[in-house]
Order: C-alpha cells, then structure tokens, then sequence
C-alpha cells in the first residue's frame, strides 16, 4: 500500500511486537482485523513508505509476512526499550521509526514529520496532554552506545533514557495539525480495546476474533508509564 501524499521516506520502521499481552489473554499482533492480523494490518499501511520494516521481539514469531524482516531482541526481558535497541542495531538506516504493534491507527504524515529536518538529535518523541508517546518516536544510530550502556546497566525505563540523549520533544499542537492524537497513539491493551478498535474500522473489513477466547477487561493503563518531559 503506497502512501501517495506523503514522499518515502529514508528511514526504517520497527514495529514492537514484544510484549506479553497478559491483559488481552493472547498474542495481541495476532488479532484479526478482517482478514488480516494486528500486525499485517500495521505493517501494510507502512509498506511503500519506508526503506524497509521490521518487526522487533524477543524470539522470531509465527508471523509470515512477505517483505517483512524479523530481528531478536539482544537484551531480553527489559521491555520497549530492547526492542528499539534490537531494531536500531539491526536497521540499515540512520534513524528508525518505532511503533508498537497495539497502536494500529498508524498515521504516514506524522511519522514524515517526525523524521523531517531532525537529523541532529537522538530520539525525536511527540507529547500529548503532558505526556510523552515514546512507542510513536524516531530514535537515531547516534543514540545506540548511550542505549547500550544503559541496559547493561540494569535500567530499561525508555522515558528516562529520553533525558539522558538530546531528544527533541514535538508539543501536541504540532501533532494536532498532522494527526488526531485520540487517535494515532489509541494503543489496544483489553478486550474492551479491541471492540473499540473493531468498531472504528469499516464492517467490511472487521472479522472479530473469538471473544470467549479472551478474559473479561481489566482497567486499561499505556503500554508503559508515560511521562512529561518536564516531570524528570
């Protein structure tokens, strides 16, 4: 699916597909929206966009995905950030774009701007309503020893390794001219979540997986603590 209106881009696109599900009861990447699963419909929408896309996890999936390239994370069991270091190192672009494979309302023109004119810093985040959304961000090579070294060290919070590199954070009204942040950083958690994702898309392309396969909704919370930038 090529994106007309917004020209490729010179960057590679993660999508994190790492995370335990434990709140959805299953793998959430495998979800069906119509006929394809969560992480074919992310994955479609960044095809033709980007120079190339992988998918980032701690062990090759069950997902086969024509085009698609499967990187393991090297620093297991440390959350988000293992995956964006297991895509970084992998990626054979300077920067990276990195979603996380629950927040499917991937919007192209964003993530262009995101990566437009920012070469010079290390992670380039966009924040909404005081918070910032780390797993819809560009992170860049020149961040990679400082990540690096963090892990070894025990730490795995991506918010606060934001504060230790020169981020460059987009405030929401630069993100409300591209995208609706309601929206674009909507990230799916419980089954409550994926009815709602299954009613914002069109009938004709909605199959719902088997909900008696999935627990009862727990209160919904992000993906990982999110944080002002101002709050460190």
């Amino acid at each position: 699916m090529m994106h007309c209106s917004v020209p490729a881009i010179s960057a590679t696109a993660v999508v994190l597909a790492g995370g335990s599900s434990s709140r959805m009861g299953r793998d959430k990447a495998r979800l069906r929206i119509g006929d394809k699963t969560l992480l074919e419909h992310i994955t479609e929408r960044m095809t033709g966009l980007f120079e190339e896309i992988l998918v980032a996890a701690p062990a090759e999936g069950e997902h086969d995905i024509p085009g698609i390239r499967w990187v393991r994370d090297i620093y297991t069991a440390v959350g988000p950030l293992g995956g964006i270091h297991g895509g970084l190192t992998a990626a054979g672009t300077s920067r990276i774009f990195v979603s996380a494979c629950d927040m499917p309302f991937f919007e192209a023109e964003l993530a262009a701007f995101l990566l437009n004119g920012t070469d010079a810093y290390d992670a380039v985040v966009p924040c909404c309503q005081g918070f910032t959304e780390p797993l819809f961000a560009v992170y860049a090579k020149s961040a990679l020893k400082k990540m690096e070294e963090y892990l070894r060290s025990g730490r795995r919070s991506v918010n606060r390794f934001l504060s230790r590199v020169n981020t460059l954070y987009i405030p929401e009204h630069e993100v409300r001219r591209r995208a609706d942040p309601g929206r674009v950083f909507f990230n799916m958690n419980t089954p409550g979540d994926y009815l709602h994702l299954l009613s914002e898309i069109p009938q004709r392309d909605v199959q719902a997986a088997p909900l008696r396969s999935i627990p009862s909704s727990s209160p919904r919370s992000s993906a990982i603590p999110r944080k002002s930038p101002m709050a460190e």
